[in-house]
């Protein structure tokens, strides 16, 4: 295979439904999106020397979109649906990777919730929304696409 980079114009955040069979609906309009993973340093001070090893992690999706309001599609999602899940303080499903995946390239899935939303009116702009999603760390898988 080729070596390539990903489009970052591709890379969506796609929320799901609930429903069985669960429907991904995406989140549309971002400016930008981002799947973060940090790791706590645990240093400990010993007589031998300063050990670092690596302690618990955290897992978040964040994202900065244009408000729309009606989507034009059924699977698309906006400020305001976001909104709502947030307020409810829902659980959900998310996938994290391009609409259409293709050879070799990544998806991450998980489960996670909203811990932040907000929404920005600045004059002689479009309105924004940024959210940020916390993932639970026992139920997130990386698939690469086959």
């Amino acid at each position: 295979m080729a070596e390539r980079q990903p489009d970052s114009n591709a890379r969506v955040i796609a929320i799901g439904n609930g429903a069985t069979p669960e429907v991904f609906n995406r989140i549309i309009c971002l400016t930008d999106n981002s799947f973060d993973l940090a790791i706590n340093n645990i240093t400990t001070e010993t007589k031998c020397g300063v050990l670092n090893r690596p302690g618990t992690s955290t897992t978040t999706v964040t994202g900065t979109g244009v408000l729309v309001l009606d989507p034009d599609t059924a699977t698309d999602i906006s400020g305001p649906d976001l909104f709502t899940i947030a307020s409810d303080k829902e659980e959900f499903n998310f996938k994290y990777g391009p609409i259409l995946p293709l050879s070799g390239d990544v998806v991450y899935s998980g489960r996670g919730f909203f811990t932040a939303y907000n929404e920005t009116d600045t004059v002689n702009t479009d309105s924004t929304f940024n959210f940020t999603i916390q993932v639970d760390k026992n139920n997130l898988t990386k698939t690469v696409t086959p």
